[in-house]
């Protein structure tokens, strides 16, 4: 009605709604009223429209934009509130219009909002970028559990022996035989949590001065013994141990999970027309098992995503030393074991995927009006890894563990870990670089493949002797060249720049 400065908004609670046709007389409604003069700036005015938008907050209820004759008020109620409360005043703009007066005032016969329809779409857009529906992650996905994991302030250790442990050990629950033993399970869509006492948990130990955690390696080892599914385990396993068994048997990729069974199966003599047969037919009920057997909450989640889900799993069983490490450490030492179990994942799809078209392609080809050039995209942890490396005081202990086990650093193992990034050591640098160019001329036998790295170490006397070996005719011109120059003369380091601006040229 004409100066109308109120508004009364009636909410009916969730669990008043009538259920199986009872009488909707006895509905309850909580009432609320705006008072658009209590607002500050806007004194007098009266309400002209209103209209309601998303949000965008999963917790709230949806945005009221109520339209005044000078501005356009946006409240918000949380479900946590009983008040709805005034976030955004939006003035109309200053244009000579036939809706306004010479106050800015709004005197128009359409509504406000129909004359300034891009003060709500400006509101949408907002929201979009923001919007929790698509934005939030459920507990059990894995940008929810890695989040989790890189944001605990105490390590990853603690993250792994609590929320992450506590949230497997639930969904393992699925896998009882048992149906009334599982967890009750709804299906609450994207959104859904786990129960509070497993999001929540934490789990503290202390060690002993020397950091020795005996514990921990004994469960770790116990655990990984059950994951492995190799059936030979002096110590009984626990029904946790055989369900976490059973869960990551669900998730793992299949080509995985053929690959162990074939390591771990008995092949008694069969004809080859036996075995073509039966190679068809336990493939289809391996693949109809693996998909009943996924726990309910992980049944939307994509292949990519189970995938990751799996390889946390697997880190959890068989859980990285974090010795003496501090919490960047352990972040980086994570993240880096993660990426190798996923380009493992990789690897073996592309092994297995024989002449087939092959989505795990490593090079792209990017094509120019001059020239083809190939750009090599190659695997390596996540930048949050490399940064925590920087910042960390437990470098030499890190190091070590981002070493291939029982293998020099070659350039794609250093690289895929970022050593060159976060290595503050020059001695260490200079190690790591002799490491690479040792295992380049090993695999090679060229002593041009190893040079640059020979020389970053600053071991001439080194790459001379290597190249005295190198028969090649390449080998024997760069012999010659360094035989003919004094690298520690400006003449020497002339003619050096001159032959390596010679060989970008070449694109060598």
């Amino acid at each position: 009605r004409k100066g109308c400065n109120k508004l009364n908004i009636w909410e009916a609670l969730p669990q008043s709604i009538p259920q199986d046709g009872s009488d909707e007389s006895q509905l309850e409604y909580v009432s609320s009223t705006i008072v658009v003069s209590d607002v500050q700036g806007c004194l007098n005015e009266t309400i002209l429209d209103f209209r309601w938008i998303c949000s965008g907050f999963a917790d709230a209820f949806p945005w009221l934009v109520v339209f005044a004759q000078k501005s356009a008020v946006v409240y918000h109620r949380s479900c946590f509130q009983q008040r709805w409360y005034p976030i955004a005043i939006l003035l109309y703009p200053t244009v000579e219009h036939t809706g306004w007066n010479e106050n800015s005032e709004y005197r128009g016969l359409l509504s406000p909002y129909d004359a300034l329809p891009q003060l709500v779409s400006a509101l949408q857009y907002t929201i979009s970028s923001s919007d929790e529906k698509r934005n939030i992650r459920s507990d059990w996905h894995p940008e929810a559990i890695l989040a989790n994991i890189c944001t605990e302030a105490m390590g990853v250790r603690l993250a792994l022996k609590s929320h992450t442990k506590s949230l497997y050990t639930w969904l393992s629950q699925w896998m009882n035989s048992d149906e009334t033993l599982r967890p009750s399970w709804d299906g609450h869509g994207p959104l859904s949590n786990a129960p509070h006492s497993v999001v929540n948990e934490k789990v503290f130990e202390f060690t002993d001065d020397d950091g020795n955690d005996t514990d921990d390696v004994q469960a770790s080892a116990n655990l990984m013994t059950t994951l492995t599914m190799t059936g030979h385990s002096g110590k009984p396993k626990s029904d946790e141990e055989l369900r976490l068994s059973d869960l990551q048997s669900a998730i793992a990729p299949t080509d995985i999970v053929e690959k162990k069974d074939e390591s771990n199966r008995y092949h008694a003599p069969r004809s080859r027309e036996f075995m073509t047969a039966m190679s068809h037919s336990n493939a289809l009920n391996q693949s109809l098992e693996n998909k009943k057997r996924v726990p309910s909450p992980l049944e939307k989640l994509s292949k990519d995503e189970l995938n990751c889900v799996w390889a946390i799993g697997e880190i959890l069983s068989n859980m990285p030393s974090f010795k003496k490490m501090d919490s960047c450490a352990q972040l980086c030492v994570f993240c880096v074991d993660l990426m190798r179990r996923l380009v493992a994942i990789k690897e073996t799809y592309v092994q297995g995927s024989n002449n087939s078209a092959n989505p795990y392609d490593t090079i792209l080809k990017q094509t120019s009006s001059t020239l083809e050039r190939e750009k090599e995209v190659y695997d390596t942890a996540a930048s949050a890894a490399f940064l925590s490396a920087l910042m960390s005081d437990s470098q030499g202990r890190l190091l070590d563990a981002c070493r291939p086990k029982n293998e020099k650093f070659n350039w794609e193992s250093a690289r895929s870990v970022g050593i060159p990034f976060w290595a503050r050591s020059e001695k260490v640098i200079s190690s790591i670089a002799e490491e690479i160019a040792q295992s380049i001329y090993k695999t090679t036998k060229s002593v041009m493949d190893c040079a640059l790295y020979y020389v970053a170490s600053r071991k001439m006397k080194t790459l001379k002797a290597i190249a005295a070996t190198d028969r090649s005719d390449s080998g024997t011109k760069f012999m010659k060249f360094l035989l003919a120059h004094d690298f520690s003369s400006d003449r020497g380091r002339k003619a050096a720049e001159k032959n390596a601006y010679s060989l970008l040229r070449k694109r060598k």
